[in-house]
């Protein structure tokens, strides 16, 4: 849901900044000195993006001072120090397998260290398992970049025998009433894997308070530690049987009989909120490894009437 590399300008990085987007397992800050043309500095190149395309893929800012995962302050780099071909070659060099499907976007700064460029990479979900130049494989878990269990690698190198089911989410406008704002939440299933699935299931938590009109699923309350919206979030679930979804192919989960309506108190939630999640979702299908993710408001797209 990261905000696709090749659409970032110096005013998105600032935001960050300004709305305290705290890095997680699809986000991650490095400052200048992070890129450096040394062994030991290309070897952690290696390990950060692999680790990456080996989990769920995101996105890797080069340029950004953080401070207890939080971004503070752009540091910019010198791009005829190190430039973007440099940066991959350093990637291409160490990963093996090669990682396709990745793109590096070299930011302009105008403003917070002119003259020096941030280097926004998209690192894309890979199909099987990549080996850093350590020789080692690695996972993200949490904030960091973590060693591999052997099954982990096995199921990874699995991916191309499974379906690869995730959602995908869009809201439309519905009603507003003074600083309370209805949306209706657009779902859909998205199948990036090689393999047809079947029988799937669709698990949405989202905090209890700004769930208005949920049907056609399951809910119950569970507990999710929560700073901004509070402990109780509800769970919601649908599955269905022989519904397939060919590979880049996609199913509509909600419509006539599936409804899922949010509420959004702009007295306490801006709605372009992108400091913590406002949903987690988890989806099942056939004998895929179960897939996980978080959503943030800010990154759900508006779609017009």
């Amino acid at each position: 849901m990261v905000k696709p590399a090749s659409e970032w300008t110096e005013q998105d990085l600032l935001s960050l900044i300004t709305n305290g987007v705290e890095e997680s397992s699809d986000l991650e800050y490095k400052r200048s000195a992070a890129l450096t043309d040394t062994e030991g500095v290309k070897n952690e190149i290696s390990k950060d993006v692999s680790s990456l395309a080996n989990s769920n893929g995101g996105t890797i800012i080069y340029g950004m001072i953080e401070e207890q995962h939080l971004p503070r302050q752009l540091d910019g780099i010198d791009p005829a120090r190190i430039t973007k071909e440099w940066l991959e070659q350093v990637i291409n060099g160490r990963i093996r397998p090669r990682l396709n499907g990745l793109h590096i976007n070299p930011v302009p700064l105008t403003t917070s260290a002119v003259g020096k460029v941030v280097y926004v990479i998209s690192v894309p979900q890979s199909g099987t398992a990549h080996q850093a130049g350590s020789k080692r494989y690695y996972k993200r878990f949490n904030f960091e970049s973590v060693p591999m269990e052997d099954y982990e690698i096995r199921d990874i190198m699995n991916r191309t025998k499974h379906p690869l089911i995730v959602p995908q989410f869009s809201k439309r406008f519905i009603d507003r009433q003074g600083g309370v704002l209805e949306y209706a939440l657009n779902i859909h299933l998205v199948n990036k894997g090689s393999v047809s699935a079947h029988d799937l299931k669709v698990v949405l938590s989202v905090p209890r308070q700004t769930s208005k009109a949920v049907k056609g699923f399951k809910q119950h309350m569970i507990e999710i530690p929560s700073h901004l919206f509070g402990n109780q979030w509800l769970e919601n679930s649908l599955s269905v049987s022989n519904q397939v979804i060919f590979p880049e192919d996609e199913w509509e989960v909600t419509g006539k009989d599936r409804e899922f309506v949010l509420i959004i108190d702009s007295r306490y939630i801006d709605r372009d909120e992108m400091r913590v999640p406002i949903l987690f979702w988890k989806t099942y299908a056939d004998d895929m490894p179960p897939q996980s993710g978080q959503v943030r408001l800010g990154e759900i797209p508006d779609i017009a009437v």
